[in-house]
Order: structure tokens, then sequence, then C-alpha cells
């Protein structure tokens, strides 16, 4: 995760999102004592939020990450975090970051033996058929039902695209269609013996048609070498409830935290959240980490 190559693709590769730069440092007497990533990210509502990783302070500069972390909010609409560590959770409502809730995590294992059983994640919808795109536009990311209330963030095709040069994972969109005609999508991120569903979408608002729609997505994930383990993530109460009906198993869920202005992001308005909108998606340390 450290690799010239990779640090270069994270933080200094041109997206043509015109996103400019990832990568952020505050000094002290012309030392380092402050660093932190941001991975930009746009709603379907216009806003413009950060969302922070690989943030990390000099012990000794006490204010130092907080410091950094502000005047990094001010280049947005606001800031976003999910997860992180103990202190990084610890610190977010002394910043000024508001809960915003949990994002639930799922994860279905491989059963042993014949790789071809129908429980490694096949599905009886016959109406549905996949394919593989390379054009992101071709997926129509954007095109996923949304309920009253949620915003989510854009999957344009420009963000999608910068993900086919990560050195970390490789990264894969695929449309699916439900008797020939658009239904929705996923993004699979395939990291060492795990396959991630980092972002789905799908027009229809029927539990039954997402349902399949994931099914179709952990069959596509599970069906390569070496992968054991499929996982995903969401907050929307619709996709968690899809998730659990699909066959995932429910693991144990991470704090999220926003920090913006009511007047952008009213405290009423619920930011829908996926492995795409965040590092986990492309995170991994080259070992096997087993979610289940």
């Amino acid at each position: 995760m450290f690799t010239p190559e990779h640090l270069h693709w994270k933080y200094w590769l041109p997206w043509s999102d015109g996103s400019g730069a990832r990568s952020f440092v505050l000094t002290r007497n012309g030392q380092v004592v402050a660093h932190a990533g941001v991975l930009p990210l746009a709603t379907s509502g216009a806003l413009r939020l950060l969302h922070p990783f690989d943030w990390a302070s000099e012990p000794s500069s006490i204010g130092a990450g907080a410091a950094l972390l502000k005047r990094i909010a001010a280049r947005a609409d606001g800031m976003l975090i999910v997860g992180g560590s103990l202190s990084t959770q610890r610190m977010a409502k002394p910043l000024g970051f508001r809960s915003a809730g949990e994002v639930a995590c799922y994860a279905w294992r491989a059963p042993p033996g014949d790789v071809t059983a129908p429980d490694r994640g096949t599905t009886e919808n016959t109406g549905l058929s996949t394919r593989r795109v390379f054009a992101a536009e071709n997926a129509d990311p954007d095109a996923g039902f949304t309920p009253p209330g949620w915003l989510r963030f854009r999957r344009a095709a420009d963000g999608l695209g910068a993900l086919a040069s990560c050195p970390a994972v490789t990264f894969e969109t695929h449309a699916v269609l439900q008797d020939g005609a658009a239904l929705g999508g996923f993004v699979l991120a395939f990291a060492p013996f795990q396959a991630r569903i980092a972002a789905f979408w799908c027009r229809s608002d029927r539990e039954s048609d997402l349902v399949a729609l994931l099914q179709v997505a952990r069959a596509e994930a599970s069906a390569r070498d070496q992968v054991d383990e499929v996982v995903c993530m969401a907050n929307l109460p619709a996709e968690c409830r899809a998730l659990s009906v699909a066959g995932f198993r429910s693991c144990p869920s991470v704090p999220m935290f926003v920090l913006a202005p009511d007047a952008r992001l009213p405290a009423t308005t619920q930011l829908a959240f996926q492995m795409l909108d965040g590092d986990v998606a492309f995170l991994h340390h080259g070992a096997r980490q087993p979610w289940l």
C-alpha cells in the first residue's frame, strides 16, 4: 500500500474529474509534522466532501493533525470519516464532526469443497445477465434508485475510470441486465483472497430485484480463483436488508462522521455510503484479512 506506484496513484496521478491535489502536509520549521490524503466525493445534490485517509501526525507536535484536517476541510463543503482508528474516532466530535450513524459490513464465505456447488453464489433468476464494461458510463452508475431524504455519491465515469489504473487491487465494472433491459450494475475490487462489492446500484425499488443483483455480483466475484470471501458495506436500510436476504452475514459495523454546515447538509439528510466512497475499497496489506 505504500509502494511508489501506489502512492503516486493515491496522491498525485491526475484524475480527469479535476479534483487536484489529494495529499497534504503540515510543516513546522521545515519538518513535516502531519499528513493526510483525501478522496474527493461529490453527491447527487452537488455537495463536495473530502474523505481523509492516511492521516497521521508527529506525536510531539500536539494539535498538528487537527490543524491540518481543519485546513483541508476548508477546501470543500465538508468532510466525511467512516471507520478509521480508535484515535481518529475519538477526535472526530472534538473537531466538529457530528455522528451520521453507522455503516454495516457484510461478508459471505465460499463453502468448502466443490466450487460448483449451488450455494457458492449462483442465483436462479434466469432473467438476469451481466456483462463487463470497460467504459464506465456504459454501466450508468448514477442511475440507481435513491429513496427520499438520502444523497448518494456520484459514480461519474471519470471517477470510475481512475480505478482502472489502481496498482493495489483490480477493479471491474459490470452492467446487469434484466430480460435484456438495464437493471443496474456493480463494481468489484479484488484483494488477496477477498473480493469486494465496492459499489452496486439498481434502477428498481423492488427488494427482490436488488437481492437478485447482489447474488449475481456475488456469483461473479466468487467464481474467481483464490477468492474465498466476498464482502460489502452499506448503510441504506433497503440495501442492508437486501444483503441479508441475499445470504451475506453481518459483521461489526463502523461509525460515520460528517463535518458540514447545516445549510449545506441538514441533519435530516442522510448520506448513502458504500465501499467505493472510501479507501476501504482498495486498502489491504498484501495478506489474507478475513471478515468472517
